[in-house]
């Protein structure tokens, strides 16, 4: 058990180290050759801080993925072959090979900031070699920026819609663009460019399906299974403390009512709600919510879920978002509800008193008032909890 752990931070280690180092080898590189073949310093300060942009972006499939050795490769396979097809872009420039296409791949990947970071970067490398050609490296960066849009923004697009719509849009912009700067269109610097283009449609189609697959199909798939009551965690958390499980159970059917009323963000109010006292596993008494949160780091669970439980224990400054504070409340209620039943077995209780008493005890607390949560939000809160009554005979 151990030692398939350390191997896998090992994993995750190299994997850090090439999302970090080959950006910067590549860029670095690059801005060097271009020094000492005497273009302008201005250029190479720009390509540097092109570099550290993308540098700065490269972590965003880490928060996003759950990293292993494949989602990595595909990183930087995607940024080498970018890299490599910018420096011969520069000898070739009107063919425009495809250096979009990688630059899409890695928004795909790790969001449309990388994706646009590297497509700067691949055209920056471009302009680097031969810095005169703007205009067709304006269509480069152009026509990659619609085309992250589409494939990065929207994984439902339709790929006629993507292509006629691209090529629309560049071929509108490039040839305004060539008549505003009186540039000369001779037959092949009119037709190569879209054959380039047609090549990164090619490249794009064959690789997104295997990055689908591999890593995002993967984290959703993930994220499905860790919401889902059947977890192992929570199944052990049932085998194990039966009363904190059903407790957990009755809470987040009072807040899914209440994300579907107030559209909170389900990720981050269902996964603050299930995890939020799983470290009662490691001790029922004593720091939940540091085992709470060591447990998820473990098993690398999203940031946003790690935030919710931070914000629901007031660590780190975190105050209650609307999520965090809707599951304080759910959890507040199913609790005076226990008490309630504990301390008087067999009697019918006035849940109208018992909401308005939970109500006031929920908004006395400072950081509830300086919570995200408006005076509409708590008068939701109230409402849905009064007319759960009929659902509170059932605790118990």
């Amino acid at each position: 058990m151990t030692e398939g752990k350390t191997g896998d931070n090992g994993s995750k280690s190299a994997t850090l180290a090439l999302l970090i180092f080959v950006p910067v080898i590549g860029t670095g590189g690059t801005a060097i050759v271009s020094y000492f073949r005497f273009f302008s310093i201005q250029e190479v300060i720009l390509n540097t801080v092109i570099a550290a942009a993308l540098c700065i972006v490269t972590d965003i499939p880490l928060k996003r993925v759950n990293v292993d050795t494949e989602g990595a490769v595909y990183f930087v396979y995607t940024y080498l072959s970018g890299l490599m097809l910018s420096l011969l872009s520069g000898f070739c420039f009107e063919f425009i090979l495809p250096i979009s296409a990688p630059a899409v791949l890695i928004g795909i990947l790790g969001g449309p900031v990388a994706g646009i970071s590297a497509l700067l970067l691949f055209t920056g490398i471009s302009t680097l070699v031969l810095y005169e050609s703007g205009l067709y490296f304006f269509y480069i960066f152009f026509t990659g920026f619609i085309l992250i849009l589409f494939f990065a923004l929207d994984r439902e697009v339709q790929i006629p819609h993507a292509i006629f719509s691209t090529i629309s849009l560049a071929a509108v912009t490039f040839y305004a663009c060539a008549v505003l700067s009186e540039r000369k269109l001779s037959p092949e610097n009119v037709v190569f460019p879209f054959i380039g283009l047609v090549f990164s449609f090619i490249i794009i189609l064959v690789m997104s399906p295997k990055i689908y697959e591999n890593v995002l199909d993967k984290y959703e798939n993930f994220l499905s299974s860790i919401l889902d009551p059947e977890y192992e965690l929570l199944q052990r958390l049932k085998k194990e403390n039966r009363k904190e499980y059903d407790r957990m159970i009755h809470s987040l059917h009072l807040t899914n009512i209440l994300l579907e009323r107030m559209g909170l963000d389900r990720l981050k109010a269902n996964g603050t709600g299930y995890y939020c006292r799983i470290g009662v596993l490691r001790g029922e008494n004593e720091n939940v919510a540091e085992k709470s949160l060591s447990m998820l780091h473990e098993r690398e669970f999203p940031r946003e879920i790690i935030d919710g439980i931070l914000e629901y224990y007031d660590l780190k400054g975190k105050r209650l978002s609307r999520e965090s504070g809707s599951v304080l409340a759910s959890n507040l209620m199913v609790k005076r509800i226990y008490e309630a039943k504990e301390q008087n077995p067999g009697e019918t209780i006035d849940y109208n008193s018992l909401v308005t008493g939970v109500m006031k005890e929920f908004t006395g607390e400072k950081r509830v008032l300086q919570s995200d949560l408006s005076l509409n939000d708590l008068n939701i809160i109230s409402e849905i909890f009064r007319k759960q009554a009929f659902y509170y005979d059932f605790i118990l």
